[in-house]
């Protein structure tokens, strides 16, 4: 994949392979959480949202793997048993969409590393992205974008994904460059 496919390419899975070869362990988790989060709507499951809280923290090395090989259990019993109403009620097209973007949210541009110095790291900006980080609500985007412009960045495609009104989930690109994760 190049970076012109990347940016205008419409195959999510293409997306998704070529991310999950470039990500760490720890993204590629964050990656597969965020797509389970992104078909939750659909699969409402209370059980599902427990597993992902539990694969969540492994991630960050705060859930023990005994822990995780449940949730793993517990996600396959969930997607067997409702993986059949799912597939009748989504759009394959507009799912798609939806998947990309959660591929790009965590992945970002992987052909444009951006620069992303310490300075940066304000105690604003960082008191921001842990809040944001730590209870997966992301609606103070906006304002971490405001807080690294007033510490002088000027990276306008960061500043753009903060300020995008779209969906933020753990392992964003520009939480983990703010986090130094």
């Amino acid at each position: 994949m190049n970076e012109d496919e990347w940016l205008t390419g419409t195959d999510f899975t293409a997306h998704a392979r070529y991310a999950a070869e470039h990500l760490s362990p720890r993204r590629q988790r964050l990656l597969a959480v965020a797509f389970c989060r992104a078909a939750g709507a659909l699969l409402d499951h209370p059980d599902l949202t427990d597993a992902l809280d539990v694969i969540d923290q492994y991630a960050d090395e705060l859930a023990p793997p005994a822990a995780v090989a449940r949730a793993r259990q517990e996600c396959r019993a969930v997607a067997s048993e409702v993986y059949n109403a799912y597939s009748a009620a989504v759009d394959a097209a507009a799912q798609h969409l939806v998947m990309r973007a959660v591929v790009w949210e965590v992945a970002g541009n992987p052909f444009r590393e951006p620069h992303f110095s310490e300075e940066l790291r304000t105690d604003t900006a960082m008191s921001l992205a842990c809040q944001m980080y730590d209870n997966r609500e992301f609606s103070a985007m906006p304002i971490l974008a405001d807080a690294l412009q007033d510490a002088g960045c000027d990276n306008e495609v960061l500043l753009a994904h903060c300020r995008n009104p779209g969906e933020h989930v753990r392992g964003c690109w520009v939480l983990d460059l703010v986090l130094g994760k």
